[in-house]
């Protein structure tokens, strides 16, 4: 049995060695090819033979300290791996072992960049094909039947007007056209017999129209919670504190509802899906488009406010909320045409 080891643990195995037995016999097998120098040691070659139970072990030493002294006394032990004396393992196979260690680790725990968020799809009904189409029409006139009333009392306008008839045809787009929250929005299910015990098509339509309602519901009151956190955004991106605290709050509440309600619904509150979303890596559809769309036009809507027009449309947030919808309209018609599926 031959055993190689380094330089630096040439003492410990002598010890060991010589606690193994008494009649440790040292010979030279090969004559040493470097020599001492104050530079340091070259390659060398040692052998012990060590009569454990009837049996000699012979164990190669080989140091390097300084390679370029090399002979080639000791090249035809080159190919040998290294053991470790004590465990009795070989270099190569703790390397192996800690490879896989690590590959096995790695493949447990995904980290966010390797979760593939798939595009939402709009449900392949008529009547939700329908209102996709007209739900911008609608939230266009929704804004255009209120905007005289909004330049006048925009406090008034939008929490009797405006933010009304916006939660309801966000509620009424997202159950008919927009998949449930682990669906996917690929529904792709083949028609079969049923097997005895299982569920019939009409009770699983049943059965997910009730959970589309129960999950719009959710939605809107996750909405709500999260509108204080947008208010305090808008905020720190330069709103009025001290003053028009209802006009930022009702504006914070029409971006939650257009942007974020629609991705509630479809997401829920996965973890990693509003990771991507957070972190603009989650592909473009109706839903993430309408509120990048949105954020745009609120930031956008902010650009006439100092400019000295002297127009009453210029007073807070007329012009913010005007870039919401504009901005939510926009992007969501491109998410959903022609940049659907695509990343920024």
């Amino acid at each position: 049995m031959s055993v190689r080891f380094s330089l630096p643990h040439l003492l410990v195995n002598l010890v060991s060695a010589s606690v193994l037995s008494p009649h440790v016999r040292a010979c030279w097998r090969e004559s040493l090819a470097g020599v001492v120098s104050g530079f340091g040691f070259g390659w060398s070659c040692l052998r012990f033979d060590l009569p454990v139970q009837g049996s000699g072990i012979c164990i190669i030493l080989r140091a390097n300290v300084v390679p370029f002294l090399s002979s080639s006394s000791c090249n035809k032990h080159t190919s040998m791996p290294l053991v470790d004396p004590i465990t009795m393992a070989s270099a190569v196979s703790k390397k192996g072992a800690a490879s896989q260690t690590v590959t096995v680790e790695s493949s447990a725990s995904p980290t966010a960049e390797t979760y593939n968020l798939l595009p939402v799809s709009i449900n392949q009904t008529p009547l939700a094909q329908t209102l996709r189409h007209a739900q911008p029409l609608l939230l266009s006139g929704v804004l255009a039947f209120g905007f005289s009333s909004l330049v006048k009392d925009p406090v008034a306008a939008m929490s009797s007007t405006t933010l009304p008839l916006t939660a309801a045809l966000q509620a009424v787009y997202a159950v008919i056209c927009l998949p449930v929250a682990g669906r996917g929005g690929n529904d792709t299910a083949k028609k079969a017999k049923p097997r005895p015990g299982e569920k019939t098509s009409k009770k699983r339509a049943k059965e997910g129209g009730n959970n589309a309602y129960v999950l719009a519901a959710l939605s809107l009151l996750i909405t709500a919670l999260v509108t204080p956190f947008i208010y305090a955004s808008m905020v720190l991106f330069g709103a009025p504190f001290l003053t028009h605290g209802s006009h930022t709050l009702l504006c914070a509440a029409h971006l939650s509802l257009l942007g974020l309600f629609p991705l509630f619904y479809v997401h829920g509150v996965d973890a990693s899906a509003w990771a991507a979303v957070g972190g603009f890596r989650a592909p473009l559809d109706e839903t993430f488009g309408g509120l990048a769309g949105a954020l745009v036009g609120a930031w956008l809507g902010a650009v006439p406010i100092p400019l000295d027009w002297d127009r009453d449309w210029q007073r807070w947030p007329v012009t913010i909320l005007v870039g919401i919808y504009g901005g939510y309209v926009l992007g969501k018609v491109i998410g959903g045409t022609a940049a659907w599926g695509k990343k920024f």
